[in-house]
Parts: C-alpha cells; sequence; structure tokens
C-alpha cells in the first residue's frame, strides 16, 4: 500500500476469518483396513478484511516530466523547502475469500481414530 515515509499512516486489521467445509465420504474406510477410503472436501475460507490508511503529500516525481515542483520529494523523504503542501488521504481496504475444493485419501485406524491426507 502506497504510503509517505515520514509520514503518519495505520493498517488496524478489519476484522477475523473463518472457514466452513463440506465432507462427503465417497469410499468408507473400514476400521484396521489396508483399503483406504476417499473423501471429498469442499471448503469455504474467508480471511478478514485488512485496511489502510495514511496522509500522503503529491511526490515530486510526478511532476518533474511536466517542469513543475510539487511538495514531497521521495529520495530525501522530506517537504521541499519545507513546504509540506496540501495532504491527501488514501483510505483503502480488501477482504480475501476462497474456495478449495480437495480430495483426501485415509485410513481408520480403529477406536475412533482415522488419518487423511488433503490434495
Amino acid at each position: 500500500m502506497p504510503y509517505s515515509k515520514g509520514f503518519s499512516h495505520d493498517t488496524p486489521n478489519g476484522s477475523f476469518g473463518g472457514r466452513i467445509d463440506i465432507v462427503l465420504n465417497a469410499v468408507e474406510a473400514h476400521p484396521r483396513s489396508w483399503t483406504p477410503g476417499v473423501r471429498f472436501h469442499l471448503d469455504y475460507y474467508n480471511f478478514g478484511k485488512v485496511r489502510w490508511s495514511s496522509k500522503n503529500q503529491q511526490d515530486a516525481a510526478d511532476f518533474t516530466n511536466f517542469g513543475l515542483v510539487a511538495s514531497y520529494n521521495s529520495s530525501t523523504q522530506s517537504c521541499n523547502d519545507n513546504n509540506c503542501g496540501s495532504f491527501r488521504r488514501f483510505d483503502s481496504s480488501v477482504g480475501i475469500q476462497a474456495i478449495a475444493p480437495t480430495v483426501e485419501p485415509y485410513s481408520d485406524l480403529g477406536g475412533c481414530r482415522q488419518l487423511g491426507v488433503k490434495t
């Protein structure tokens, strides 16, 4: 996310994520058998939101092609001639989500214990 070094910015966590999983046992594994079972999973992941806000000045590099001078010099990370000019506020947020279909071969070890590997 863009911000001008030397000026305020913050990244508060917007929310917490979650997961929903639907499982279908296509082939059942028998207890203590060498024949594995197969499960299909359909997972939905919500990783939550991330927010960003910062105060920015107009960067001098944006104006050099036009022969103009802006208030902030990114190479020195300071204002030109101690004049920061007008500030602009930048606010952004993003939510990240995913759907993951997976296949899991598994074995039933008996006694309510199972071992599987999702791929």
